[in-house]
């Protein structure tokens, strides 16, 4: 936000500028700012991107092998959001093993994770396989 445009900036001295953006959709916009010093043109980029969350998950809880005696066994997996806005996530079991997931939804702040602890009570021996869909904010749903 320059006032004089006119104006040349003696030899060792320096100014600051603002440059200030107004988007007026949502989409990510990128240009650049030219300053000329005498004879030669100094591109800087500009950059302005809209907030998103960006959202992580572990794909895989792996209890390991277990000892089929009534007991539950415990495991924490992380969501972390290394976006600038909070998002979304919701877990879903639809399957018939004593499986326990807590919280089953929520948000996650921006720069933050949150513990999802899936809890397994080992009463029969066998191998398990079990799906649990998760649906994180903009993306596909995950298979865990």
């Amino acid at each position: 936000m320059l006032t004089d445009l006119d104006k040349e900036l003696a030899s060792g001295r320096q100014t600051t500028v603002v440059v200030e953006y107004h988007p007026d959709k949502d989409e990510d916009t990128f240009d650049e700012l030219l300053i000329l010093v005498g004879n030669k043109t100094i591109a800087i980029p500009l950059i302005g991107l809209i907030p998103a969350c960006a959202l992580e998950i572990e794909s895989v809880v792996d209890f390991g092998t277990l000892v089929s005696n009534n007991e539950v066994y415990s495991k924490e997996i992380n969501i972390n959001n290394h976006g600038t806005v909070p998002g979304l996530f919701n877990v879903e079991y639809e399957g018939q093993l004593p499986i326990d997931i807590f919280p089953t939804c929520g948000a996650v702040k921006q720069g933050s994770s949150v513990i999802i602890k899936v809890d397994f009570c080992a009463d029969r021996s066998g191998l398990v396989n079990e799906v649990v869909r998760v649906q994180i904010f903009d993306k596909e749903q995950i298979l865990l």
